[in-house]
């Protein structure tokens, strides 16, 4: 009857829309609440969760493939996909599937393979006149083959949860991302003949060898990261480990693109794409920025606070409202938060107080500026905020339509209209601001407030915005609940 009744609950709330995880953490905690058992064990058991030896191979695989996205290598891959599957019809969509295939065998995530893959293979594609929404069509479909292709984040967790085997998980999954990346291929060639899509290059042996020892190493490494754990040399775990190694070396000494700086970027990069697998600790996580100590200061919005994380999602300090009552709730919903050339945080409180707050690199409340209402320096709803290019606090306000300016002490400067509720805020490496609207659509703006161009390429309104190291646009939307769209950046550059 209790199992049946828990059935039921569980039922509920996902049918209400609850996601499926929370729907379970709910379960869990509700058991634990009206059994006699201490409360402390949730939180025991939490962390025990992922204090696993196994687990490890998850951020391990996640770095080996930034590592190797970093070093340049996609390039060296599609040169020699296209002297296999060139001279077919439809030939660059056809390197585009075994592109993500070679990619694949790296990665472990169909993120990082889009990024990789997608930002290099777009462009070429639209040039040779394939139709966007066939060339967005193949990209997104390519990279599911990421997760397929050993070695997978996805099956680390099954084979760790489950006690699977995860050498026999990746055996299983070879052969599946084969046959999957060859029926891609096949459909593709069938919609390129009717199309009239070109052929690339006819087939050349020596240009295939050539393409071939420049992609070599790149090549090796899901044969020694499968090879290590079929031989029963190396456990995943260890193959992980084995492959970030391996990655470096390829990188710094072989490909020589891979330098020191880049490197701490991209460890940097992997530990955010770790937490955000491995370690949800938040109410309403709401904003997320990266700080000049290379820390990250998130806003919890239900939970009224900030809280500054290092680079592998350690909490380091915390603003909490609901301990600090001398400053009269300087925050009620923090909407996000944002570090300044003067090395203060910035912080929207969008809801109820309709106000930005200044604190200093500890965290100590300086100043409020702003009120709720219309006109120049006020607010409606400040939902998102950056520093631009020119040193200026750039605050998306959602209901006022349009994004406000100001400089470091809280003073008007401008603002920038004609938006249609601004939800999000970011910046390329050329300086330009991006908004995203519930319109929806994507708009970019010059340093001068010049509009350089929009487009309209997600379904619902973008509730978070930010440009990997790459140069790809990355888009959370909204609806359908925690879907990340990638848009490189030459389709910007088509406004």
């Amino acid at each position: 009857m209790e199992l049946l009744l828990i059935l039921c609950i569980l039922l509920g709330l996902i049918g209400i829309g609850l996601p499926i995880a929370f729907a379970l953490v709910c379960i869990a905690i509700g058991i634990f609440w009206m059994g006699d058992i201490d409360q402390l064990i949730v939180a025991q058991r939490l962390y025990r969760g992922v204090q696993s030896f196994p687990l490890l191979a998850v951020p391990l695989f996640i770095l080996a493939g930034q590592i190797m996205s970093r070093s340049g290598i996609s390039g060296q891959l599609i040169e020699f996909a296209k002297t296999l599957v060139g001279q077919m019809r439809g030939g660059l969509a056809a390197v585009n599937v075994v592109t993500s295939m070679f990619f694949a065998g790296m990665s472990g995530t169909s993120m990082s393979d889009t990024a990789a893959v997608g930002g290099m293979i777009i462009d070429p594609m639209i040039k040779r006149g394939y139709s966007r929404p066939f060339t967005a069509a193949v990209t997104a479909a390519s990279s599911t083959i990421g997760i397929i292709i050993p070695p997978s984040v996805p099956m680390v967790i099954l084979g760790a949860y489950l006690g699977i085997s995860t050498g026999a998980l990746f055996a299983a999954g070879l052969m599946a991302g084969v046959l999957l990346g060859v029926a891609l291929i096949i459909v593709a060639w069938i919609i390129s003949v009717r199309e009239g899509y070109p052929v690339e290059a006819p087939f050349s042996g020596k240009r295939m060898v050539v393409a071939f020892g420049k992609a070599l190493p790149a090549l090796l490494m899901p044969t020694i990261i499968l090879g290590g754990i079929l031989g029963g040399i190396f456990t995943p775990t260890e193959a992980s480990a084995v492959a970030v190694v391996y990655g470096i070396f390829v990188g710094m000494f072989y490909y020589r693109t891979l330098k020191l700086r880049v490197l701490y970027q991209t460890f940097c990069e992997a530990a955010v794409l770790s937490g955000a697998v491995m370690l949800p600790q938040f109410v309403c996580g709401h904003g997320l920025r990266a700080t000049f100590e290379n820390k990250l200061a998130a806003t919890d919005m239900d939970g009224h606070k900030i809280v500054l994380l290092n680079d592998t999602m350690q909490e380091l300090s915390r603003m909490d409202c609901a301990e600090r009552p001398g400053l009269g709730r300087p925050f009620n919903h923090p909407c996000d938060c944002t570090q300044g050339p003067d090395r203060r945080y910035y912080v929207a409180d969008g809801y109820g107080n309709s106000a930005v707050h200044i604190f200093d690199p500890k965290l100590c409340h300086l100043k409020t500026f702003g009120h709720p209402g219309t006109g120049p320096g006020a607010f409606s709803t400040p939902h998102s905020l950056l520093f631009d290019s020119q040193g200026r606090l750039c605050v998306a306000d959602r209901e006022n339509n349009c994004v406000q300016l100001f400089d470091t002490e809280g003073r008007w400067l401008g603002q920038i209209e004609g938006l249609h509720k601004p939800m999000a805020l970011a910046l390329t490496p050329d300086g330009l601001l991006l908004v995203s609207d519930q319109t929806p659509r994507l708009s970019a703006y010059a340093p001068n407030g010049e509009l350089v161009g929009r487009c309209r390429t997600f379904s619902t309104y973008g509730h978070g915005l930010a440009v990997h190291g790459n140069g790809t646009i990355i888009i959370a939307e909204m609806n359908p609940d925690r879907v990340t769209l990638l848009f490189p950046m030459p389709l910007v550059d088509a406004f």
